[in-house]
This record gives structure tokens, C-alpha cells and sequence, in this order.
């Protein structure tokens, strides 16, 4: 499975003292922690275009102007301590080639030089030095650096008519999860996210994303909605992860009737083509914000990493 998102581990900065940080990048060694169909599996969203990023062409010609006499280098502020020579001047090659990533007309580099750098720049020179220490040669860094600059370059508004929600939509942070049922790292995340919502003043909207590569994930998906019309999503939600392995139709009718729902009004709901409509439209919603596999966070907006999400949160 190829991944377009592995600077996700460029946000993972060591073991963090809370709990869900623990769990959840404990679970992540070694992965990308996300399930996925790649996006050519999947039918663009009405009016969806799919630009391709490509490296700036002048960049380096005008970086290599700006660079004083005695030579570029390296921000005193940034950690490059693990790297040795030939990946800090691949380092040195990207930031000095690259655009400042806040838009103003100057180098990478020369942002990273300035005191009132923006936070985007700080987060994604850390996330490349990351890169560069996984051993990524010098254009796969640049491919990663384009992708993440495209993933925080648009704000997402979303529709939350009909999605099931944990906490006060009146709450200063809105986080949204992107899901699928048979999903292993959402069962994964499913728990601690909703501890480290409880204890923030967040609201959570829950998004369902079913990949082609789990059967059954559509079908949790809608029965996930039709419980939530008798206020019961959390509780089915939670059986539909612990018995992910076995979900049949049958399976998630069990699990329905023991989380407590009227069952022949589930049997209606879940024939209902205005819950297949919400799925379409969270569908539709993924396409167009570029999701490409589960789970998937944004926070106010901007799509981010469990461990970046906690960050913020705690701020």
C-alpha cells in the first residue's frame, strides 16, 4: 500500500506524557496508521479537479541570489543534531530551493532566518528535517514537502447536518474524524479521541469515509446513522469497532439490538434514503478535502495528525 501522507511521522515528536499519545503512536510504529484506497479508486467529487504538485522551477536560481557571500546555513533554532553532513546539506538544498511556505517572495530559507517567521514555516522545516533523518533522498523530501503544503493550504467547511456529535457545538474547537468501521487504526484512535475531546473545550463530528477494501464498512456506516436517530451512535459505535473482524449484516443487527435500539425502527432508518444521502455527502466531503484513508482529523478546519491535534488541543 503506497501512502500520500508519510509526513505523518514527521509530527511524531517522541513519546508524550498523555495517554492518548501513548496508545495511538505506540500502535503507529512502523506505519503510516492510516487505512486507505488510493485516490484513483475513487471518483472525484462534481467539479473536483486534482492538481499535481511540481517543484518551482525558479526557486533555486532565486534562493541561490539571495544567499549572502559567505554561504547559506542551516537556522541556529532548528534540530539537525541526528543528521549528519550529506542530509543536512540535502536539507540545505531544499530550503534554499523551495518557496517561504507563508507566501512571502523569498526562499524557504530565508524565512527560516527571520525571527517573525510564521508558524507554518516553523512546523514544516521541523517536518522536513524529520524527513530527511528518515534517509528520503532530496526529491522524495521535496515531493512530501509539496503534498503537505497542499493538504494545509485549504480550509475545509463542512456540513454537519445529520453527523453524530460528542460535545457542545458551541465549543471554541471543532474537530472532525474521517472513519471506517473495519478500519484498524480507527478502533485504535476511536477511544482516546473522544477522552481528549471530553477534556477539551472541543466539539466532535464524526465522518464516515467506508473504503472499497472493507465489505462491510458501508453497511456499519449507515446503521451508525440510523442509531444515531435514536441516540444511541456512541453505543453502537463502539461495538461496531471492538467486533470489527466479524461484521456481517446479521453481526451488526446483534450488535444493534445490544446497544439497546428499537429494532424495527433501525430496520426502517437503515432503508431510509436520507441517511444514504449523509454517507454520499461525507463522501463527497472526503473527495473534495482531499482524504485519502482513515482516520482522518481536521481541527477547525485544517486536516491534521492525532499527535498535532493533541498539541493543539492542549494549547
Amino acid at each position: 500500500m503506497t501512502s500520500s501522507r508519510p509526513i505523518a511521522g514527521a509530527r511524531t515528536r517522541g513519546a508524550l506524557p498523555r495517554p492518548i499519545s501513548l496508545v495511538i503512536l505506540a500502535f503507529c510504529t512502523l506505519t503510516q496508521c492510516v487505512c486507505q484506497n488510493t485516490r484513483e479508486d475513487r471518483p472525484a467529487a462534481a467539479g473536483e479537479s486534482r492538481p499535481v504538485a511540481t517543484s518551482p522551477t525558479t526557486a533555486g536560481a532565486d534562493a541561490q541570489a539571495a544567499r549572502p557571500a559567505t554561504g547559506p546555513a542551516l537556522p541556529a533554532w532548528l534540530d539537525v543534531k541526528d543528521l549528519d553532513a550529506a542530509e543536512r546539506e540535502i536539507l540545505l538544498q531544499v530550503f534554499s530551493e523551495q518557496f517561504d511556505p507563508c507566501g512571502a517572495p523569498r526562499s524557504f530559507l530565508e524565512s527560516l532566518h527571520d525571527p517573525k517567521r510564521c508558524e507554518r514555516a516553523t512546523t514544516l522545516a521541523n517536518q522536513t528535517v524529520a524527513l530527511v533523518g528518515q534517509g528520503l533522498s532530496k526529491k522524495q523530501v521535496v515531493r512530501e514537502l509539496l503534498k503537505e503544503l497542499q493538504r494545509t493550504a485549504v480550509k475545509a467547511e463542512f456540513d454537519f447536518t445529520g453527523s453524530p456529535r460528542l460535545g457542545d457545538p458551541k465549543a471554541k474547537h471543532v474537530v472532525v474524524e474521517f472513519t471506517d468501521y473495519q478500519c484498524p487504526y480507527c478502533r485504535a484512535a476511536s477511544g482516546p479521541l473522544k477522552e481528549l475531546v471530553a477534556g477539551s473545550d472541543a466539539v466532535l463530528y464524526v465522518k464516515h469515509l467506508p473504503l472499497d477494501i472493507h465489505p462491510m464498512a458501508r453497511e456499519a456506516a449507515v446503521a451508525s446513522l440510523a442509531a444515531a436517530r435514536q441516540d444511541k451512535f456512541w453505543a453502537l459505535n463502539d461495538l461496531l469497532y471492538e467486533n470489527q473482524k466479524r461484521l456481517t449484516s446479521q453481526v451488526i443487527r446483534e450488535l444493534a439490538q445490544q446497544a439497546g435500539l428499537d429494532m424495527a425502527r433501525f430496520e426502517a432508518d437503515m432503508k431510509d434514503p436520507q441517511l444514504v444521502a449523509v454517507l454520499a455527502r461525507d463522501l463527497d466531503e472526503a473527495n473534495r478535502f482531499k482524504v485519502d484513508g482513515t482516520p482522518t482529523f481536521f481541527l477547525n478546519g485544517t486536516m491534521v495528525e492525532l499527535p498535532e491535534l493533541e498539541d493543539k488541543l492542549a494549547e
